[in-house]
């Protein structure tokens, strides 16, 4: 009778730990693949977000929704991504085809490769 119990007492012992484990390497998954997100995100940043211009200092703010805010919000233009490293830019009733590239945390964005203007990534 003593043996049975012990033997339940081990089959339960067993089953949370294994069950401890199952959880652990769950959690480590799920960790790893929020590193692996942040990090890659880190590494290739996207478009959107506040730039200011190295040349001009004028601050743009590229939004997710596709629109190209001046940091005076006196102009509102709109952009679409048309490949890569290429968009199509309207402001004023004008579009554009203008070329961009983020290249070290740094945004290149003209209407041309002799016409690109270097922007850096502000937190406003």
């Amino acid at each position: 009778m003593q043996n049975k119990k012990l033997r339940i007492q081990d089959k339960k012992t067993n089953f949370h730990k294994k069950k401890i484990i199952i959880i652990s390497m769950l959690l480590l998954i799920v960790l790893s693949f929020c590193i692996l997100s942040v990090l890659n995100s880190k590494e290739s940043p996207g478009l959107s977000g506040t730039w200011q211009s190295e040349e001009t200092g004028q601050v743009i703010r590229f939004t997710n929704k596709g629109t190209v805010v001046l940091k005076d919000n006196s102009k509102t233009g709109v952009y679409r991504i048309i490949s890569p490293n290429t968009m199509e830019y309207t402001i004023d009733d004008l579009t554009f085809t203008m070329t961009y590239r983020i290249e070290e945390g740094m945004l290149y964005w003209g209407i041309d490769e002799e016409n690109i203007e270097r922007f850096n990534r502000k937190s406003f």
